[in-house]
């Protein structure tokens, strides 16, 4: 899981999981610049319509709770950074 959470793309996942991916950076970072062509993508992966409208869902979902957090100066729990996944985070 390390490995997923400090570089997705040269961890060992599924070609839809990689879609999903993709997908979810692109949202993330430059939601201005989504196309129908990002969906066909998930769909060529296998996802259905409402798999698309979960991913987007979840990933608008977190996106809008990190802004929340960041713009009041919330500060992670210490002991919640302490795990495997807490300390691959790039911030650490």
């Amino acid at each position: 899981m390390t490995d997923l959470v400090r570089d997705w793309r040269s961890a060992d996942i599924s070609t839809s999981e990689r879609s999903m991916l993709e997908f979810v950076e692109k949202l993330t970072l430059n939601p201005g610049q989504m196309t129908e062509q990002d969906v066909q993508q998930l769909r060529a992966a296998g996802f259905g319509d409402e798999d698309v409208l979960e991913i987007s869902l979840i990933c608008s979902y977190y996106n809008m709770i990190n802004r929340l957090a960041e713009s009041l100066g919330a500060e992670a729990e210490e002991e919640k950074l302490e795990g495997p996944i807490g300390q691959a985070l790039p911030w650490r």
